[in-house]
C-alpha cells in the first residue's frame, strides 16, 4: 500500500530517537485514517469535508508528513470516522531482569553508529546485554541458519521471545518494527 510506505518512509526520515515513540504513535494513527479513507473510496476532498479540514491536510496525511500532525488531532479524526482508539503500554522487548543475549549480523566491520544504536536500546547500560558480532561474509552458513536475509540484522536470542530486527537499528526503527509486528500478530 502506497500510503503505508509513504508514512513508513517519512517516519524513518524525520525521527529523532527521543521522539520516536511519539512519531510511531502518530504514524500508526495516520495509517488507520488513510486506510479508512481508502476503504470508503473517498477522495481527499470528501475526506477533508468529513473531517472538517482543508484538502491539503489530507494530502499531507497521505504523503506521510508525520511532523504536521499531533496525536490529539489524529485521535479526534479517528473519532469522527467512528473509530475507538486505545493506548497499549507494554514492556520493552529489551527490558528484562536477565541479561539479554544478542547477535549482530553485518557485512564486514560493524558501523559504530549501529553499535551506538544497539547500546541506546538499553539506555547505554552495556551490562544489560551481551552481543556477539557475526560477519556474514565469513559465516554465511550461520546467517542462513538463523534466517538472516539482510544486514545489519540484530537477533535477540534470549530471553524469549526471539526477535529479529533489521535496518539502521535506531530506537525509532526498532519501535516501528515492533509496532508493525504487534499489529500483524493481532
Amino acid at each position: 500500500m502506497v500510503v503505508r510506505e509513504n508514512i513508513k518512509t517519512a517516519t524513518r526520515r524525520q525521527v529523532e530517537d527521543h521522539l520516536s515513540a511519539n512519531v510511531v504513535a502518530r504514524s500508526e494513527l495516520m495509517i488507520a485514517i488513510a486506510e479508512e479513507i481508502q476503504k470508503n473510496g473517498w477522495t481527499q476532498s470528501q475526506a477533508a469535508d468529513l473531517l472538517g479540514v482543508g484538502q491539503p491536510r489530507i494530502s499531507d496525511l497521505m504523503q506521510g508528513r508525520v511532523d504536521r500532525f499531533t496525536v490529539d488531532m489524529l485521535m479526534i479524526w479517528l473519532q469522527k470516522l467512528g473509530k475507538d482508539v486505545s493506548v497499549q503500554v507494554r514492556d520493552n522487548v529489551f527490558s528484562c531482569a536477565e541479561k539479554v543475549e544478542l547477535i549482530l549480523f553485518v557485512c564486514g566491520t560493524p558501523d559504530q553508529r549501529i553499535l551506538d544504536n544497539v547500546s541506546s536500546l538499553f539506555g547505554r547500560a552495556n551490562d544489560k546485554y551481551s552481543m556477539r558480532i557475526v560477519d556474514v561474509l565469513k559465516a554465511p552458513d550461520e546467517a542462513a541458519s538463523m534466517g538472516i536475509k539482510s544486514t545489519p540484522s540484530l537477533l535477540k536470542v534470549s530471553p524469549q521471545p526471539m526477535v529479529t530486527l533489521t535496518g539502521d537499528l535506531s530506537a525509532a526503527s526498532v519501535r516501528w518494527q515492533l509496532a508493525v509486528a504487534d499489529r500483524n500478530r493481532n
